[in-house]
């Protein structure tokens, strides 16, 4: 096993029961092909994710895999979000809901969805070190976060891991982020690296169209390359994807053979000249008491 299987994780988010079956498949592919990170919701369709990921982890050794866990989310019936639960004294009932989905004792990696502008960070921080120090959790972790606040929670109790949204169109995280991750000592989990699938609703088209040439020059497809850029320009981060289907994995794992050189880099980046590329996107999207403003 390559030892660079290791920055790649598994995003379950479109796992569900309409395609559970294609789904376990792939989480096994996974598994098989060394990646050991399975990231995941407990809002993710209403709980139907972590009840597939149950099915597909029933027999798999709990040392073979590690789990990420996002709490807090609240769907509206529709299932659009609408806010967070941010009251501290849930959260012990989230990881509960969670730890009888799933079948399992503990998870590794534990963070809420987001930070409320109005929560108390310490008592937050407070909340998952017992978490951590009782066994329920390995890992803090904490998603869409300013670097502000982060290096406030890091001063309370060394953060593991935060997971941030990052591609080609987002690159917030280079503007501080990534600097004061690295500083601190913490591990940096990126997702959405091709714009949530959105990248060619979102791209003008003739600036897609670059893109998609230089793909072509390399043989890959554009997703590929969205994560190959990602890849080699950050030599520590872990990327997330978000299949359902064994041979959508296969494409991604193979941009971790795809070398680029800084000039490649360079030349993809020119391709986005006039675009918005350090948008924060979620940071955009405050949460004060619980909804989103």
């Amino acid at each position: 096993m390559s030892k660079s299987i290791e920055r790649l994780g598994l995003g379950t988010m479109r796992m569900n029961f309409d395609n559970q079956e294609e789904s376990i498949k792939t989480i096994h592919k996974a598994l098989k092909s060394g990646i050991k990170m399975i990231n995941t919701g407990e809002f993710y369709n209403a709980g139907a994710t972590e009840l597939v990921l149950r099915e597909a982890l029933k027999d798999i050794p709990r040392d073979e895999y590690v789990i990420s866990l996002k709490y807090g989310a609240l769907p509206d019936l529709n299932g659009k979000y609408y806010g967070v639960d941010s009251d501290i004294r849930n959260i012990r009932a989230h990881l509960k809901y969670s730890l009888t989905r799933l079948g399992l004792d503990y998870v590794d990696i534990f963070e809420p969805a987001r930070i409320d502008e109005n929560a108390n960070i310490e008592d937050l921080m407070n909340e998952l070190v017992k978490l951590k120090e009782e066994g329920y959790i390995k890992y803090i972790s904490l998603s869409e976060i300013s670097p502000e606040v982060l290096k406030i929670a890091n001063n309370i109790h060394h953060i593991d891991y935060i997971e941030m949204r990052y591609s080609l169109i987002n690159r917030g995280i280079e503007d501080e982020m990534l600097k004061v991750a690295k500083e601190l000592g913490i591990q940096v989990i990126v997702y959405g690296l091709n714009a949530s699938g959105k990248l060619e609703e979102l791209v003008p088209k003739n600036i897609l169209d670059k893109l998609k040439e230089f793909a072509k020059s390399r043989n890959i497809t554009l997703p590929v390359l969205c994560y190959a850029w990602a890849l080699n320009k950050n030599k520590d981060i872990i990327c997330l994807t978000g299949c359902t289907k064994e041979t959508h994995l296969d494409e991604l794992i193979n941009a971790l053979n795809i070398e680029l050189s800084e000039e490649d880099i360079i030349n993809i980046e020119e391709c986005l000249e006039g675009i918005d590329i350090y948008n924060k996107q979620m940071l955009k999207n405050k949460i004060i008491d619980g909804k989103y403003v």
